[in-house]
């Protein structure tokens, strides 16, 4: 078989074996490691939120303990799809402080499963929080990816804004993702022309 690029990631997201975690036959856990032991990929993505009990401020003992099954089944993280809360329940807006405070615990349980990176919804952090956890994915080799969906398009305020952040940055570990999933009805020919060397299931 044809290998992929070496610059290239395949993986499988979690995310999309949500109906089985409504169904709760398995733990999440469970579910995010039977994707690789079912012999689907061996690199996963996974919604934090989604998978660990002590989200957000998962801990250690959980965290090794999922690395540790997903280890043995030939497995590894590529990236985790962290979470960001802007509003207290009552509805008062967080500081930038609790925002960081909210965000650095699932930085660093990303580092401890050994993916890559994270990613947020695109523009949510905004140019504040971005600067004060860059020294924090420099320290844990991390790359946080803001993530395009949907109709969000550069030509529109909000996301020329949160673009114009970045490239002021003009750091790698913060980076774009787009999810063209949402955004087109099949990949383009050059990603099946590539993607062509896979088997199929």
């Amino acid at each position: 078989m044809t290998m992929l690029p070496a610059t290239w990631t395949l993986s499988a997201s979690a995310f999309n074996w949500t109906p089985e975690v409504i169904r709760a036959e398995r733990t999440t856990s469970e579910l995010a490691v039977g994707i690789v032991a079912d012999g689907l990929t061996d690199v996963i993505e996974l919604e934090a939120g989604q998978t660990f009990r002590t989200f957000p401020k998962p801990v250690n003992a959980e965290l090794d303990a999922f690395r540790a099954q997903l280890t043995a089944v030939g497995g590894r993280v590529s990236i985790i799809g962290a979470s960001l809360d802007d509003s207290t329940p009552q509805g008062s807006r967080l500081s930038e402080d609790e925002r960081e405070a909210f965000l650095l615990p699932q930085l660093r349980a990303a580092h401890r499963l050994g993916a890559h990176g994270v990613r947020l919804p695109f523009g949510q952090a905004g140019e504040a929080l971005l600067r004060r956890v860059l020294p924090t994915l420099h320290e844990l080799d991390l790359v946080l990816y803001e993530e395009i969906q949907g109709q969000q398009t550069p030509d529109t305020a909000p996301v020329a804004a949160a673009l114009a952040v970045i490239d002021d940055l003009d750091d790698p570990r913060v980076r774009v993702l787009v999810d063209i999933s949402m955004l087109m009805p099949s990949l383009p020919d050059s990603y099946l022309e590539v993607l062509g060397c896979l088997p199929s299931w």
